[in-house]
């Protein structure tokens, strides 16, 4: 059996490519957002529950704009950039996009219903 030494590192950069897919679209919508700068995701699924929780990113005040068919252009806040939304968020019949976006605002100085 041969032994691997895996080290820490201090940032991660690349190119991830994946298909279409709904629980990886949400997270990276989510995980876009809280990025410092921008983020392009590719292969964004265009689903309702999808395209709700995009809207909720945009709610909470994080510019996104759709490039084509797929492709959106998020720029990130940070982790502490949100805002309190000026409506309440609509997931619409998402329970992956409720669940997701429940548990980062509730971790943010905003307030949201």
């Amino acid at each position: 059996m041969s032994e691997t030494t895996v080290r820490p590192v201090r940032s991660v950069s690349g190119i991830v490519e994946a298909p279409p897919d709904k629980s990886i679209s949400h997270r990276a919508a989510i995980f876009a957002a809280l990025a410092q700068g921008p983020s392009r995701i590719e292969n964004f699924l265009a689903s309702a529950d999808c395209l709700a929780t995009m809207q909720a990113v945009r709610d909470l005040g994080v510019v996104v704009e759709e490039k084509g068919p797929g492709v959106y252009e998020v720029q990130g806040k940070g982790p502490a950039g949100l805002r309190n939304p000026t409506k309440p968020l609509d997931l619409g019949n998402s329970g992956t996009g409720t669940r997701l976006l429940a548990g980062l605002i509730a971790g943010q100085p905003i307030e949201a219903t």
